[in-house]
């Protein structure tokens, strides 16, 4: 993980993100000292023929401080990513550009006894933002998987955190499935509560099944995200994984 602080005038005003909010991340093509930025005259996912289309990501809001003006990105660094590479190589003074908030804002239930958030690497950021607010009279059953134990953070929040990290056989692995087994093996906890999920799309709609079958939990007790699709590069970011039976 890599985190990279964006500050300017431009930020005055930022509307605050709510928690696990993302933005557009705007970036310079390589070689570039600019951003390319979306025309709005141009219908969203639209292309003109000799234009360049701008290069944007999705991200977490990781922190906001409308005081020093300031907003964090947190990116899990990966091979062959435009922004992980951007995020590896940027240093004070170069130019990117954000819009948003964007996405469901999300209102976290703080009178519940338990939240369980489970997630792989490209969640660790909203994750976190989550974890944030929680209040001491939550326990949070926090489940992680990632490469290998020293992709590891450290969590802080007030809640009663019991938290487990998973660990991948090999590099070769398929992402998610350490999470599929091991919430196949977790017990539903006493009272109630609210499941938060992101990672793989087609490992998220798998735990989804599990949580709304085996958990009996009511859909509207449950936010999901696949936030990456194995094979497919910048997969969009509005995958909740719901279906029209469990909406």
């Amino acid at each position: 993980m890599v985190r990279v602080t964006l500050a300017g005038d431009e930020l005055q005003g930022f509307e605050l993100p709510t928690p696990t909010q993302h933005v557009k991340l705007i970036i310079p093509e390589p070689g570039q000292s600019k951003p390319v930025l979306p025309d709005p005259s141009v219908p969203r996912g639209a292309s003109v023929p000799g234009q360049p289309r701008p290069l944007m990501r999705t991200y977490t809001v990781r922190r906001y401080d409308p005081a020093a003006v300031e907003l964090d990105i947190d990116f899990a660094l990966h091979v062959d990513g435009p922004a992980s590479d951007w995020a590896a190589q940027t240093k004070p003074g170069d130019v990117a550009a954000l819009a948003g908030p964007g996405g469901r804002p999300y209102r976290p239930d703080l009178d519940v006894s338990w939240y369980f958030i489970a997630g792989d690497e490209s969640a660790l950021p909203a994750m976190g933002t989550l974890l944030d607010v929680l209040p001491a009279s939550i326990e949070a059953h926090v489940l992680t998987e990632v490469q290998k134990p020293d992709e590891e953070l450290e969590w802080h929040s007030k809640a009663q955190l019991r938290a487990s990290w998973l660990h991948r056989v090999s590099d070769s692995a398929k992402p998610g499935t350490e999470l599929v087994d091991a919430v196949s093996q977790i017990k539903r906890p006493a009272g109630e509560g609210r499941v938060w999920l992101a990672c793989e799309a087609s490992m998220m709609r798998r735990i989804r099944k599990h949580l709304v079958e085996a958990w009996q939990l009511d859909p509207s007790a449950i936010v999901t995200r696949g936030y990456w699709k194995e094979g497919e590069v910048n997969y969009p970011d509005h995958d909740y994984g719901e279906t029209d039976g469990d909406r």
